[in-house]
């Protein structure tokens, strides 16, 4: 590097070069092998993640897409929202691009979106409920072995999370299986399975506290070192669903053990754990749903401070036929405007300040969006992520 530039200290030209998108820093690995020794280490690819942690706020979105033709399989798309007017001046809110991974066979079809954390996303086969990690910006990829389950299970949840206490990112696998020899179909178990990208191995956890019924289908969320459910606080064998409290169920990554986290005070108790949680802004969201024209979503400013949750209310048009599926997936650079899926089909931002609807234009966007879609910061770490203790010197 000093031969490049011979009058630019190398730790000014790190602090340069951290601050730019993942996609430029790629680029740059080419100018000489200095550089691209520099760009490809370990500490510059933690430093460059560290700094858009903090500073970057402009996600995009990674969502499963569905086409027209029974024959055309579903398909992976990052979209990518425009920040500033001169951008949307085509009235254009956004591109949508289709990612593949080279290193998969065509066959494998991971397209349904489980998670993200720094940049990596956790993948799904919906046919096989196999998993992979991959770095949408740098199209590596790493499929996830599977993992021992004692029984065939009934419903299954992932989540993806990071430890900084180890530098490590786990996935999470809930499983469970209903008991069929008692007139409640109660569930009976939930195994807790957390697979390390350090060891490259599962592990299996003592069985959660907690009555997961409601998890089939959902992810986890990560946020502030925790992998986040909404559960059941107790099980019972003939309890009625209305006398079951809510739980939002927080999986702590260096513990590995499970905790309650205080939900909003004035939220039914005994109804959220139907609720949707989400990522809004790096913060935890719960989304409640539609109720008299009116369609609620909380955020929790503080992590782990109850009187931080912050109730956001979206006035329903009257004008618009009533919908069956609604939901809060993004919020715009301004923090004024929210972004919502409809009918899983298409996007509409809503202005919190003048409660103005408008329906989203995309670029390339697909007919269907798909059933899961999760924001995710462009960023450079592998999904063969090894930590520091593990690199050679």
């Amino acid at each position: 590097m000093s031969d490049f530039a011979p009058s630019i200290p190398n730790d000014l030209i790190v602090d340069i070069l951290v601050r730019l998108p993942a996609k430029s820093v790629g680029r740059f690995r080419c100018v000489s092998k200095p550089w691209r020794s520099l760009l490809s280490s370990f500490r510059f690819i933690r430093a460059h993640t560290d700094f858009h942690l903090l500073y970057d706020l402009d996600e995009k979105i990674v969502l499963s897409a569905s086409r027209n033709s029974v024959h055309s399989p579903d398909s992976l798309h990052i979209l990518t929202f425009f920040t500033n007017e001169s951008e949307r001046s085509s009235s254009i809110d956004g591109i949508s691009k289709e990612v593949s991974f080279p290193l998969l066979h065509p066959n494998d079809q991971f397209v349904v979106v489980k998670g993200s954390c720094h940049g990596l996303v956790l993948l799904m086969n919906p046919d096989s409920y196999s998993i992979c990690l991959a770095n949408p910006v740098t199209l590596e990829v790493v499929k996830i072995p599977d993992f021992c389950s004692p029984l065939d299970f009934d419903g299954i949840s992932y989540g993806l999370g990071y430890d900084n206490t180890t530098d490590d990112y786990k996935v999470m696998a809930l499983s469970y299986y209903r008991k069929r020899v008692t007139s409640d179909d109660s569930i009976a178990e939930t195994f807790v399975n957390v697979y390390s990208t350090k060891s490259r191995a599962w592990r299996k956890l003592a069985i959660s506290p907690f009555d997961h019924a409601e998890l089939h289908g959902k992810h986890g969320v990560f946020v502030n070192g925790f992998i986040h459910w909404l559960a059941c606080e107790y099980k019972t064998k003939m309890a009625p669903f209305r006398n079951q409290r809510s739980v939002i169920a927080a999986f702590d990554l260096a513990r590995e053990e499970f905790q309650k986290l205080p939900p909003p005070k004035s939220v039914e108790e005994h109804m959220f754990v139907v609720y949707k949680l989400t990522v809004l802004r790096g913060c935890l969201a719960m989304v409640t749903g539609l109720c008299d024209g009116v369609f609620e979503f909380w955020v929790m400013i503080d992590y782990g401070v109850q009187e931080s949750w912050t109730k956001f209310s979206i006035i329903y048009p009257e004008d618009v036929p009533m919908l069956r599926s609604l939901k809060v997936v993004y919020v715009l650079s301004d923090s004024t405007e929210v972004v919502l899926t409809i009918e899983s089909e298409k996007f509409a931002a809503y202005n919190l300040s003048n409660g103005v609807w408008r329906v989203m234009e995309f670029d390339g966007i697909p007919n269907s969006i798909g059933l899961e879609e999760v924001t995710f910061m462009e960023s450079l770490i592998s999904p063969n992520h090894k930590s520091d203790d593990q690199i050679e010197e």
